[in-house]
């Protein structure tokens, strides 16, 4: 019977890393990919080059932006997508290696994930409230602001520094965006919908942000008060702007800033984000960051000055 080192072994070495890829949605780039590396990306602009170790035959993969940081074996892979622990991260390859094995030019698209809200707040009942993170610290983002009391128990830590944004609608939390070195993904059991922070007492402005940690930059940036923080994604279904009308609609005293990026895209969204705005009655005012080109992450990790804050 092979020991638990052992069978961490197998798995590096016997499941094709590449295959296993491909079973998440990404795909060979043929004009990047050589004799000795795959090179394959994803929908979200995730990049992996996937090779064999000569000395030890393990497959491994690395993100050529970053591969000091962002490499590991397919363990670490599974584990950076996934969000589970080790022990989970064992079943799974168990299971993919009992599977009939793809081969990278005839893969089938894996079956869609039961939608399952049960299934959604089980898995985030496993982690705690972020208090540090190694990739928010990557970001610029202090365990300060993750400690804020606008996103006290909203964002919950994953394995390896990852942040987990919950996502909720009328019924509770429905979905979870996961953030880390490298990865961007989303549940495949819920529903995308809007991340919100605390609600907190005295209400006076909504700040609309293109993600989370777009929010944490813009707080960390400008240290607003008495703030509803709100990530709708980068392209809005009629459901969400739907959502944000009648989030809008509940607290008509508050003022709606569009957060958004200091570019073409982002004045489109502010656009939109004005008109919901003012059709549910509430003010509105543009929040770009003050440099072109720029999102309030750069804000945090370039030297462009110090933003004015909310509250001068």
């Amino acid at each position: 019977m092979l020991s638990r080192n052992d069978e961490l072994d197998v798995f590096k070495r016997d499941v094709n890393l590449a295959e296993l890829a491909a079973s998440y949605g990404y795909k060979r780039d043929p004009a990047k990919s050589t004799r000795h590396t795959y090179s394959m990306t994803d929908e979200q602009g995730n990049h992996l080059v996937i090779s064999v170790n000569p000395s030890t035959g393990h497959w491994r993969w690395f993100n050529p932006l970053d591969p000091e940081k962002e490499s590991g074996t397919v363990v670490d892979f599974v584990q950076t997508v996934e969000q589970v622990s080790l022990g989970e991260v064992r079943k799974m390859l168990r299971a993919w290696l009992r599977m009939p094995a793809p081969t990278l030019r005839d893969y089938q698209k894996p079956k869609a994930a039961q939608k399952s809200r049960r299934d959604i707040k089980a898995y985030l009942a496993r982690f705690s409230p972020v208090q540090d993170s190694s990739y928010a610290e990557s970001r610029g983002i202090t365990s300060a602001t993750l400690s804020a009391p606008p996103f006290h128990s909203r964002i919950l830590k994953g394995f390896k520094g990852a942040l987990i944004f919950p996502h909720w609608d009328e019924q509770g939390v429905c979905g979870y965006e996961v953030k880390t070195f490298g990865f961007t993904s989303f549940s495949s059991k819920g529903y995308k919908s809007l991340w919100v922070s605390r609600v907190p007492a005295n209400l006076e402005s909504i700040v609309v942000t293109e993600s989370g940690i777009e929010a944490l930059s813009y707080y960390q940036a400008r240290h607003p008060v008495n703030v509803l923080f709100v990530s709708a994604g980068g392209n809005w279904s009629k459901e969400v702007s739907d959502r944000l009308t009648r989030l809008m609609k509940r607290y008509p005293q508050a003022e709606v800033v569009g957060g958004f990026n200091c570019d073409d895209g982002g004045r489109r969204q502010s656009a939109r984000l004005r008109e919901l705005a003012e059709a549910a009655g509430n003010g509105y005012r543009e929040g770009l960051p003050p440099v072109e080109g720029a999102d309030w992450n750069d804000m945090l990790k370039a030297d462009f000055g110090t933003p004015k804050s909310d509250n001068d």
